[in-house]
């Protein structure tokens, strides 16, 4: 999901000419549309671009277009983000309408830019005050892929968890490129 045709055509010279489509839109009775949603319901992956994150929640939340995201998982695809693309994903997001995440990943509220502008510290804030949110931070230049209950950390920088627990003094958890993270034993990393 992007608006940006030069970023379709540097995917075409590396994954093929048939690798990629872009659907954009701000008007939500288009995203709500069987013509819109079309793409989306053959593809294998998805990445929705950043930009704000209330536009794209306020656009695309409980429409054809998120049914169609969620649908690509339940069919064993990948829908993944930067910036306000991987805000949406979470059950929270930092707009007027905080409720209008995606919820792709439950109870979470995802913070991306970790290390600018004060990022860990709203995270940290926004974990302490909503009860039974994790937080999942991640820095720019890195990515948390998540794969069923686990998360692993691929890139340079890093992914700070909040679950709203104090271990040995820290209110959360930092991982580092390559560290696995497993989501379903609250807060616990994998060899």
């Amino acid at each position: 999901m992007a608006r940006d045709p030069a970023i379709v055509t540097e995917y075409r010279k590396l994954f093929g000419p048939g690798c990629c489509t872009i659907v954009h839109t701000t008007e939500r009775s288009v995203a709500d549309s069987a013509a819109f949603v079309k793409p989306i319901t053959a593809a294998t992956g998805v990445w929705m671009m950043g930009g704000v994150p209330s536009t794209l929640s306020d656009v695309y939340w409980h429409t054809a277009t998120e049914r169609a995201l969620r649908e690509v998982f339940e069919r064993g695809g990948v829908v993944g983000g930067s910036s306000a693309g991987a805000v949406v994903q979470g059950s929270l997001v930092p707009t007027t309408h905080p409720d209008n995440g995606f919820a792709f990943l439950p109870n979470t509220f995802i913070m991306a830019h970790l290390n600018r502008n004060n990022a860990c510290d709203m995270l940290l804030k926004i974990v302490g005050e909503t009860r039974g949110i994790v937080g999942i931070g991640i820095s720019e230049k890195t990515a948390a892929i998540m794969t069923r209950d686990h998360i692993e950390v691929v890139g340079t920088g890093e992914v700070v968890i909040d679950d709203g627990r104090m271990r040995a003094g820290k209110q959360y958890v930092v991982l580092q490129p390559g560290e696995r993270f497993d989501l379903a034993s609250p807060l616990t990393r994998v060899p």
